[in-house]
């Protein structure tokens, strides 16, 4: 290449006023100045309109039908042979057959048994030319502008200089500049042109567009043919005019004839004669639409000449020429001006137009131009014909000649078109998909190498379809060592197919039929039709693309790897240097970047780094496997397996191949590929996966095989495993499963023919059909339990549902019994992921539930067979998720069943343990959804410090050094939004913090949005008054030291839910304007709330006050929930106003209620709730008599009611529980 540059700046070199046919100093520096503006990429726009080049042989007038080609109609695609039919593929859109279309191979005319059907759709056409930027470039130098145009224009720089003068607007006029030459594109119309129609047109557009010249028109010149009279016209099918009206007497016009030379009348007089009458005008050249190595090839030979012009657009024949042989000495230049007239010919290449227009621009200098000589006599006849298709011999004879004198790049252009249809538009997809780096010469070396049938002049260029000579096409499918003819179709549509999904242009287009699998259209295709491009099956697995997000490194610009999403956050991928722990990398998900950080990484090659983004790559609503993504369990026997990457523009991409078994080893490696891996495509880190399961990662990619590294790897990593286990972890409710064991008790007397088995069966389809949830029922042998298996998602929530109506299911199915006693039933209920069930009815899961259902505690806890309720036992994982998610209230009456790990009974209401695994099931994942800052990772805390890191940091606050944190405290101020979820305030840091956010003096601080999830308050929280602005976010939070709140004002929703209060409570005197969530909190020590005002809802569901509770004064304007509320210390509710309703349902009081004064305006619900110790409400107000809500509880209760209508309600006795 280098070699080529050198030698072109060489022939740039001045040579005394010779001939100059090289590159300049000024092309130079136009290849400078555009190399920094110009993407490289963009020199042949995707979009660009394309044609389908190709010369040919002049053929006989009678041509043959098309030849019928087999269609294979299951050709494979990526998912190989037998991945079944695809789901589109394109046909080009034929005409209407003729009548006199040979019949089929079945002896019925074509069509006549066609079943296919499509749609008629247009399709973007490949562009047909190599650079037209550089062929708009090579025009400049006839551009320039002339004063004399039509009308007048404005002069701006006078304009203003007038106006300003005057100071009143003054317009001034000029005669207006415009280009001063013309052009006349001149398509030559023999039927040899019709390969070259694309090309044509898309000339014709460069030509017009370049603005170059003041008039472009194009004319059609008929006749070419041998023993023709030309003719030209304005159109096709245009009235004929005669040639010498194009001729411009004002030499202001430049002729160009675009033709392939083909046709045998350019060595004849009529051609000649016209060329030479315009030669006499205008300048005038052929521009011809082959390479110059196939010139040759034509019916005339050019030979060379120097050549050179004086002034711009002299005619030709006033230039000076020299044969290129005959430069020296002045008589021989005599002597050769003194010959026959010639014109230059030039190819569609920029430097070849270069070289002409210059000569036109008429700079005087010498330059070398390939020119026809006009020798025939006028009055001459073509005494010989057009040269004829080398005819004669077999197939592989056909195709030995034309290897005999192809390039190797236009034998393999030969061998990708036949397996596809001969249309102008698909033979140029052909060549752009599967050979870029051809040109379109290639395609004109195939055109007119032998290989086609003769075809007839008449045909529209938009519809006609060439045809290979007989068995020529199979001849080249064989020849490619690629197995067999399938595989040749299936891997160039499959090509083209991608070409034209990566290339979805505006340009101009053509007409196509696309047959979609399953569907018809109203299009037919005809039998033997072949497609250009085919699609994915349908039936190919969709794999794991949708989990696939290209990743770059910090320090490119643009990705070069992609990553699996394991989690909506973890991404593991791969990369060739080492990733520093503080380093950060940037993963591209959909039109998202997102920065993230390495959490574990391995440096042994493969390199392999697993990084967790900042957000959520993905909706983790939408996540529809476990998390995280399931690992194949054992390496495949099946084939192919799938592999998903991206292009270059991030569109999704996969292959498939089959697996080299590596027996355990730590790489595996694919062979057999389903398609070629181009450098536009990204795999390097892509999933390796079967059925859906992740096999290994992609960390080596060549053209015929891949590496992968394979999960079983990674998994016998223990850091690994802890990264996974501290970082893609979602609560068991999520990704678990859940079995009940229902065994039925033998007491009682059955229907005739049944059993306890049966009865138990029939009683759980009944009650799943009833709350319409769908399971699996397995077992329910004599003896046996009956086993109910519930799938994610949602199973906890169904299994919650069931218990809650199993009571009802009871009593209804009591009536079946012969003694009429309710059935006794033993339930267990067991949690556990969803892989454990592949072992079958021996998984871990229902052995666990079995065991738990015939423990002998449980016989122990049976009811009286009058009471219709089952016997509820938890398995211990279960009990522990149920802690975790609705705090310390939901475990109050559950019971050891033996030791601890061996199962919890229920000693309460089973159907209020029912409602407590719905109500865990519906709640959002608590997890830790942000970037944490990660430091004192370890083997036993992998995770590290969970705190957020801030913004422009690696660290969360409470990790920074002293000067990072004056500085990041020194940015904050009264009411800044502030996110310090996950941290810990320890050693004055909360002091710090809350004096940031405070104005100078001793005003309070203000928050606006403020976030603490999860932060540990080791640190006294002493700010009261405070001020927060916005919504409030303690959820999760631990105060370890005490928390004085008092006086403080919360202006947006707050929320304390699953907080934990070591210390003193302190909300006295608040104001809280919007929602108040403290459920599932505990106070250990005093909660207080005295006197604070609720203007929205309040809600202290399943919250646990250990110590005293003081509620007095408290006014809640909405709605108040105490539901399941444990008060473990004396409660007080002096003074309190409710005006909306209250829930006091489940609620427990241990060591009494006081009350005094207290104000229910709405309805107020005590049903099941617990009062122990001293209970009295006094001037209690309230809407309905108390003896409808509270003496229904157990207990002696006294009720009077004062004068004023207020209560007094006094527990006398509790009685027993």
């Amino acid at each position: 290449m280098i070699e080529r540059l050198l030698a072109a700046f060489a022939e740039g070199a001045d040579d005394d006023g010779g001939p100059r046919t090289g590159v300049g100093a000024e092309e130079i520096a136009d290849i400078l100045w555009l190399a920094a503006r110009v993407d490289p990429a963009g020199a042949r726009p995707p979009g660009a309109p394309a044609a389908g080049p190709g010369g040919e042989q002049p053929p006989v007038p009678e041509p043959p039908g098309p030849e019928p080609g087999p269609d294979t109609p299951s050709s494979p695609v990526p998912g190989g042979r037998d991945a079944g039919e695809p789901a589109v593929r394109f046909f080009p859109a034929s005409p209407r057959e003729p009548a006199g279309k040979p019949p089929d191979v079945h002896g019925q005319p074509a069509d006549a048994t066609a079943g296919r059907r499509g749609s008629p759709v247009r399709l973007p056409r490949a562009a047909s030319l190599d650079d037209p930027l550089a062929l708009m470039r090579s025009l400049r130098p006839v551009g320039r502008r002339s004063i004399g145009g039509p009308g007048e224009e404005l002069d701006e720089q006078l304009t203003v200089e007038r106006s300003i003068e005057r100071m009143v607007p003054t317009p001034v006029l000029r005669p207006a500049e415009s280009r001063w030459l013309d052009l006349a594109l001149v398509v030559d119309t023999h039927h040899s042109m019709l390969l070259w129609s694309d090309l044509v047109d898309e000339l014709r557009r460069v030509l017009t567009r370049s603005g170059v010249f003041r008039d472009v028109r194009t004319w059609q010149l008929t006749g070419t043919g041998s023993g023709a009279t030309p003719m030209v016209t304005r159109g096709r099918g245009g009235p004929p005019r005669n040639p010498l009206e194009l001729a411009d007497p004002a030499g202001r016009r430049l002729i160009l004839v675009l033709s392939d030379t083909v046709a045998g009348g350019w060595r004849e007089a009529p051609v000649q004669g016209v060329l030479r009458h315009w030669c006499a005008h205008n300048a005038v050249a052929v521009l011809n639409v082959l390479p110059e190595r196939l010139w040759t090839r034509g019916a005339v030979r050019p030979v060379p000449f120097a050549v050179r012009a004086d002034r711009p657009a002299a005619a030709t024949r006033s230039w000076q020429q020299v044969p290129a042989a005959r430069r020296a000495g002045a008589g021989r230049r005599r002597a050769a001006a003194a010959a026959a007239a010639v014109v230059p010919v030039v190819g569609v290449a920029s430097g070849s137009l270069a070289r002409l227009v210059r000569v036109v621009s008429g700079d005087g200098r010498w330059r070398r131009l390939a020119c026809l000589r006009l020798d025939a006599e006028p009055g001459a006849t073509g005494a010989r014909e057009d040269p004829a298709p080398v005819g004669g011999g077999s197939a592989l004879e056909v195709v030995e000649r034309f290897r005999a004198s192809a390039s190797p790049t236009a034998q393999q252009l030969a061998a990708h078109l036949a397996a596809v249809p001969l249309t102008l538009p698909v033979m140029t997809l052909v060549r752009r998909s599967l050979l870029r780096d051809s040109e379109h010469g290639h395609l004109a070396e195939v055109a007119l190498g032998g290989l086609f049938a003769p075809w007839g002049a008449e045909q529209d260029a938009e519809e006609v379809e060439f045809e290979f000579l007989p068995g020529v096409r199979e001849a080249l499918l064989g020849s490619q060592l690629r197995g067999d003819v399938a595989a040749v179709r299936e891997l160039v549509r499959r090509r083209v197919w991608e070409f034209m999904s990566r290339n979805r242009g505006t340009g101009p287009d053509f007409s196509a039929i696309r047959v979609a699998a399953g569907r018809a259209g109203r299009r037919r295709v005809a039998d033997g039709a072949l497609p250009f491009a085919a699609g994915p099956p349908p039936d190919l697995e969709p794999g794991l693309r949708d989990r696939v997000v290209r990743v770059r490194y910090e320090g490119t610009p643009e990705p070069q790897e992609v990553g699996t999403l394991l989690t909506p956050r973890l991404v593991l991928t791969v990369g060739d240097t080492r990733f520093p722990r503080d380093a950060v990398a940037w993963v591209r998900a959909y039109d998202r970047e997102i920065p993230c950080r390495a959490v574990w990484w391995d440096d042994a090659p493969p390199r392999v780094f697993l990084l967790l983004a900042d957000e959520d790559l993905m909706d983790p609503a939408a996540w529809p496997e476990p998390a995280p993504l399931p690992w194949a369990q054992a390496d495949p026997r099946a084939a192919p397996v799938r592999v998903d990457g991206v292009t270059d523009q991030g569109h999704p991409i996969a292959l498939t191949g089959e697996v080299v078994r590596y027996e355990g080893d730590r790489n595996g490696e694919l062979v057999r590929l389903s398609a070629e891996p181009e450098t536009w495509t990204h795999y390097r880190g892509g999933p390796v996966s079967h059925g859906g399961e992740l096999i290994g990662i992609v960390h080596g990619v060549w053209p015929d095989r891949m590496v992968f590294l394979s999960g079983r790897a990674l998994l016998d990593q223990s850091d690994f495993r802890a990264a996974m286990a501290a970082h893609g972890r979602t609560r068991a409710a999520d990704r678990s499963i859940v079995c009940l064991a229902v065994q039925p008790g033998d007491d009682g007397v059955y229907p005739t023919g049944s059993s306890p088995n049966a009865e138990a069966r029939d009683l759980m389809v009944q009650l799943m059909g009833d709350a319409g949830i769908t399971g699996r029922l397995v077992g329910g042998e004599e003896g046996a339990p009956v086993l109910v298996l519930l799938d994610a998602p949602g199973a906890l929530g169904k299994a919650g549902r069931l218990l809650s109506e199993l009571p009802r299911a009871m009593a209804l199915f009591g009536d079946r019994r012969s003694d009429g006693s309710q059935p006794s039933l033993r339930v267990a209920v067991a949690v556990g992921p969803a892989e454990t069930i592949a072992a079958g009815s021996r998984g871990q899961i229902m052995s666990e539930a079995r065991r738990i259902v015939r423990h002998p505690g449980m016989n122990r806890r049976r009811r009286p067979s009058a009471h219709p309720a089952p016997v509820l036992a938890l398995s211990h994982p279960l009990y522990e998720d149920l802690g975790e998610l609705l705090g310390p209230t939901v475990l109050r009456t559950l019971a050891p069943l033996g030791r601890e790990a061996e199962g919890w009974v229920c000693t309460g209401d089973p159907v209020e343990l029912g409602c407590a695994l719905v109500e865990a099931d519906e709640l959002p994942d608590g997890g830790i959804g942000w970037p944490t800052c990660g430091l004192g990772a370890s083997m036993t805390l992998p995770a590290g410090c969970v705190g957020i890191r801030l913004p422009g940091y690696d660290r969360c606050l409470a990790h920074l050094e002293r000067p990072e944190e004056r500085v990041y405290l020194g940015a904050l101020g009264p009411g800044s939004p502030v996110d310090f979820r996950g941290t810990t305030f320890d050693q004055g840091l909360l002091r710090r913090l809350l004096a940031a956010l405070r104005e100078p003096g001793q005003h309070p601080a203000r928050l606006g949005p403020a976030d603490f999830d999860r932060a540990a308050f080791v640190d006294d929280w002493n700010e009261e008054g405070a001020e927060f602005l916005d919504r409030a976010s303690f959820v999760r939070a631990q105060f370890v030291g005490r928390a004085r709140l008092g006086g403080s004002t919360f202006a947006g929703p707050v929320s304390f839910d699953g907080a934990v209060f070591l210390g003193v409570g302190d909300f006295d005197r608040c104001r809280f304007h919007r929602a108040a969530m403290f459920r599932r909190t505990v106070f250990r020590g005093l909660a207080g709330f005295a006197g604070s005002a609720f203007r929205d809802e309040a809600s202290f569901a399943r919250a646990v006050l250990e110590g005293s509770a003081d509620l007095n004064g408290m006014q809640v304007a909405g709605r108040a929930d105490f539901s399941h509320t444990v008060f473990r210390g004396l409660a007080g509710l002096s003074r309190a106003g409710f005006a909306g309703p209250v829930s006091f349902a489940s609620a427990t009081w241990e060591q009494g209620l006081v009350s005094t004064g207290a104000v229910f305006e709405g309805p107020v619900d005590f049903a099941k709730a617990t009062f122990r110790g001293r209970v009295r409400f006094e001037g209690l107000s309230i809407r309905t008599s108390p003896q409808d809500g509270l003496t229904d509880q157990h207990g002696r209760w006294d009720t009077h009611r004062r004068p004023d209508g207020t209560w007094d309600v006094h527990l006398l006795d509790a009685g027993d529980d």
